[in-house]
C-alpha cells in the first residue's frame, strides 16, 4: 500500500512540475508581443471567456452586454502587448494592457500548453504579428515528419507543391 501511494505521490510531483515548466515557457513566449485586434476588447478586468473545444467559441450576448456596460478599451484594428499570461486551473489568462482573455478549456493537459495552442484559440479574435506565425511554423516543420503524398509534400495538414 505504501509503494502505491509513494508512486502516486511522484507521477503527481512530475505532472505539477511539468505544468509548471510549460506556464513559465508560455509565459516568456508571449509576454511583450504584439497583436493587432480583430474585436472591441471591453474594458473590464474580468475579460472575454473564450471556449476553443465549443461551436461557438465566444457567447455573443456576455461579450456585448460587457461592452455597454464598460466600453472599450482596445478598439477593433489597434495594437497592444500581451502583458502577461497565467494558467489558472483550466483556464489560459493572456492579459493586454487594459483586458484580457481567459481561455477556458474542459480540461487542461500538459501536451496542450504550447504557444499553438494559445494562437489557435485567439486567432479568430486577434491577429498576431508574423514572426509569432513564422516560429510556430519553423517548429512545427522541424517537429513534425514530412510525407510525401504524390507530387505534394504534407506537413501538419498543409501541403506545398514540390
Amino acid at each position: 500500500m505504501r509503494s502505491v501511494l509513494a508512486i502516486i505521490f511522484l507521477i503527481g510531483s512530475f505532472s505539477v512540475t511539468a505544468l509548471a515548466n510549460s506556464e513559465s515557457d508560455l509565459r516568456q513566449y508571449f509576454e511583450g508581443k504584439q497583436v493587432t485586434f480583430r474585436i472591441d476588447m471591453p474594458a473590464t478586468k474580468n475579460g472575454i471567456n473564450i471556449y476553443p473545444e465549443r461551436s461557438q467559441s465566444l457567447n455573443y450576448e456576455d461579450y456585448n452586454a460587457k461592452l455597454k456596460e464598460h466600453g472599450a478599451a482596445i478598439h477593433r484594428g489597434e495594437k497592444a502587448a500581451v502583458t502577461g499570461l497565467r494558467l489558472n486551473g483550466r483556464n489560459i489568462e493572456v492579459q493586454f494592457n487594459a483586458s484580457r482573455f481567459n481561455i477556458r478549456f474542459e480540461r487542461v493537459e500538459s501536451w496542450m500548453l504550447t504557444p499553438a495552442t494559445v494562437v489557435d484559440a485567439l486567432n479568430r479574435y486577434v491577429e498576431f504579428t508574423r514572426l509569432i506565425k513564422n516560429q510556430l511554423d519553423s517548429r512545427n516543420r522541424r517537429k513534425w515528419p514530412q510525407v510525401m503524398c504524390g507530387r505534394v509534400l504534407c506537413t501538419l495538414g498543409r501541403r506545398r507543391l514540390i
